[in-house]
Parts: C-alpha cells; sequence; structure tokens
C-alpha cells in the first residue's frame, strides 16, 4: 500500500495542467458573458424595430397635417400679395417644408452597422499564474466538517500500514512544516463549535451570582440606615432644643464622639481598599452604584471569566483565547 503526499509547493507540470484548467474555465465564463450582451443587443434591435413601425402611421399622420397648414400658409401668401410681410411668410413656409422633408429622408435611411472590434484574448493574471491551486465552486470538503476534523491532521506514517510514502513536491520535513503553519492558522480563524462549559465555569458563575446578591443588599442596607440616621438625627435636634443648653452641648459632644469617620468617596483609591463593602466609614464601595453600574460591573467581569474558562475547558496550548469576531459566538455559548 502506497500513500502519496501532495503539500507544498507544486511541481511545474501540475501547475501547467492547473493553469490550463483556469484558462478554460475562464474562457467559458468570457464565452457566455459575450453571447449574454449580444442577445441583449439583438433583443434591443427588435424592439427599435417595433418602436419604429408603430411610429410610421403617426408620422405619416403628422405629414398630411403638416402638408395641409402650408398649403393654407400659401394660400393666404397669395391672397395677401402687395403686403409688406406676404414675401417673408412665403419664404417661411417654403423653409419649413425643406425641413420636414430632409427629416423624413433621414428616417428612412438604414442605421449603418458598425464594425464590431475582435474581442481582446482571455490570459491568466499574474496572480492566477502564482497561485498553486485553482479554487472549486464546491469546496471539497464543507467548512463545518473541517474545523471538527482539522486539529486531527496528520501526515502518513508507516505505523499507519503504509508499505511506502512518496513526497513528489517537497520532502518530508517541509511538507510537516507546512501542515503544522497551516493547523495554526485554522485554529485561530475557526470556531469550536463542540466546546461545552465546564464545572470549573458553573461554579465560577453561581459565586459569582451569590457575590453580587450579597452587595445588591449591602447597598440596600446602607441606604436604608442612611434613612432612620437622617429621621432620628432630627428628633434628637428637636428634643435637644427643647432642653436646656447644658444638655444640648453635651449631646452634641456625645454625638460628635458617635461619628462615624468623614471619608470623600470621590477622592478615594478604589485600588486601595481592602473591604468593597466598607471603605472605612461604613460606607459600601458600591454605595451611589445605579443599574447601568451593576451592568457595566457584571459584563466586565462575564468577559474576564469567559477567556479563563475557554482557556481551560478547550485546553489547548495553540489556542489560548480567540479573535474578537467569534466573541458573540462564545458568550452566547456560555451565557
Amino acid at each position: 500500500c502506497k500513500a502519496v503526499v501532495l503539500m507544498g509547493e507544486p511541481d511545474a507540470a501540475y501547475k501547467a495542467y492547473v493553469q490550463e484548467l483556469m484558462l478554460a474555465e475562464k474562457q467559458a465564463k468570457a464565452d457566455a458573458e459575450r453571447a449574454a450582451k449580444e442577445s441583449k443587443e439583438r433583443r434591443k434591435d427588435r424592439w427599435g424595430d417595433a418602436e419604429k413601425k408603430d411610429a410610421e402611421p403617426k408620422e405619416a399622420e403628422e405629414k398630411k397635417a403638416a402638408d395641409a397648414d402650408d398649403k393654407e400658409k400659401s394660400a393666404e401668401a397669395k391672397a395677401g400679395e402687395g403686403n409688406g410681410d406676404a414675401e417673408p411668410k412665403a419664404e417661411e413656409g417654403k423653409e419649413a417644408e425643406e425641413a420636414k422633408e430632409e427629416a423624413n429622408e433621414e428616417a428612412k435611411e438604414e442605421p449603418k452597422e458598425e464594425a464590431q472590434e475582435p474581442e481582446p484574448p482571455v490570459e491568466l493574471t499574474e496572480e492566477e499564474k502564482a497561485a498553486p491551486c485553482r479554487k472549486a465552486a464546491i469546496p471539497d470538503v464543507q467548512d463545518r466538517v473541517l474545523r471538527k476534523a482539522f486539529a486531527d491532521f496528520t501526515l502518513p506514517s508507516q505505523e499507519e500500514g503504509f508499505d511506502c510514502i512518496a513526497y513528489p513536491w517537497q520532502p518530508a520535513d517541509a511538507c510537516a512544516k507546512v501542515l503544522k503553519e497551516w493547523v495554526l492558522e485554522q485554529k485561530r480563524t475557526q470556531l469550536v463549535e463542540d466546546l461545552q462549559p465546564g464545572e470549573w465555569f458553573k461554579e465560577q458563575t453561581s459565586k459569582w451570582e451569590g457575590l453580587c446578591k450579597e452587595w445588591r443588599k449591602a447597598q440596600t442596607d446602607y441606604s436604608d440606615t442612611d434613612k432612620g440616621k437622617a429621621k432620628a438625627k432630627a428628633a434628637e435636634d428637636k428634643k435637644s432644643a427643647a432642653d436646656g443648653e447644658a444638655k444640648e452641648g453635651e449631646a452634641e459632644e456625645a454625638s460628635e464622639g458617635a461619628q462615624p469617620m468623614e471619608i470623600n468617596s470621590d477622592d478615594l483609591d478604589v485600588f486601595e481598599v481592602k473591604n468593597v463593602c466598607d471603605i472605612g466609614n461604613g460606607q459600601p464601595l458600591f454605595a451611589s452604584f445605579a443599574y447601568e453600574d451593576w451592568t457595566l460591573l457584571s459584563t466586565r467581569f462575564e468577559m474576564h471569566l469567559l477567556l479563563h474558562a475557554f482557556k481551560r475547558d478547550l485546553n489547548d496550548p495553540d489556542r489560548p483565547s480567540f479573535g474578537e469576531q467569534h466573541l458573540g459566538y462564545y458568550y452566547s455559548k456560555y451565557f
């Protein structure tokens, strides 16, 4: 059993064979386009002849009406002899009649056929001549099948039962290099359709959802506590105003001693915060978060988790990540 590996740069005989096939295809395409063009021109000529025949009766009627007008004008010119404007009118009628006769003669003349220039010969471009293979209209292997199988492509070996392995185009080492580069390029551009989220991704997703619930609850609790503090402070101020100045001063000192540390969250370095639920004065770092902030936070974490989960689940050193054009596909598969 013999295996023949045709990979890499083809030999001269194969290139000539491929160029012959490409030239034949290009010639057939040019012939089809020329035939379609000629057919279109013939249809156009037939339509023109039909329109001309339809217009002939109308032209005859117009000519008859024009002759009658000319006769009438001639009669008027003769009746008005002796007047100053009789002669110019007669001349105008004569000129109009001559112009109509010339127009009719031109219409009767058949159009001369233009000499057709010979079509230039069909030739291959430099890019087509440099192509090692021709692209068929129908691929040998469908893209979906190729995406699932290309990672397992290998060169034949004697362990598989081949008695002889021939490399007519390039030696075995060069063919192995070509195959490796091709596989790496496919890994960078092809989708992994059978990829499924693993257990690590599911665990991390569950932890994140629980953590988000805790943070939202902490935000709600802090918001409610602020409202309670405001009401208690208003009642305390009212009671202190009714008491004496001494008691008011003692209440203020006690209140100042119980107040938490003042921290301006706008000047805070978020990367230095050790506990996001308490920045130092009991206030969560996310106390002012709105719906958009929570959505942005979740999106950033999902992108982070997606990249790490892809690397873990695929477990392919040659493909640690994916291109931007495939982000939507993998995001919908994981989330």
